[in-house]
């Protein structure tokens, strides 16, 4: 997670990202337009002493008008995987 959060100017710009208000007090939030009019917003939190790394996808509130529970979840796995490699190789 510290490799997104240290690398975000390189590789935040790959992803079409703006980093974001972060609504749950995370470490670093985004948005990303997943779709024309649908937005994932990415809430990550680096690893502590106490709790491990994690990261929360949040869809906008009308995801579910153009894609069906399986589609949200396949769009999170791209976006996953879209970030990593990009971690990969930035």
């Amino acid at each position: 997670m510290s490799n997104i959060i240290g690398r975000a100017a390189t590789i935040l710009p790959h992803l079409d990202a703006k980093v974001d208000q972060s609504l749950i007090g995370s470490d670093m939030a985004i948005t990303v337009q997943a779709l024309p009019k649908v937005y994932l917003h990415i809430e990550m939190s680096q690893e502590s002493n106490e709790f491990p790394p994690e990261v929360w996808v949040q869809f906008s509130q009308n995801a579910n008008e153009f894609l069906s529970p399986a589609g949200l979840l396949g769009l999170g796995e791209l976006f996953k995987e879209r970030l990593l490699s990009l971690v990969r190789i930035y």
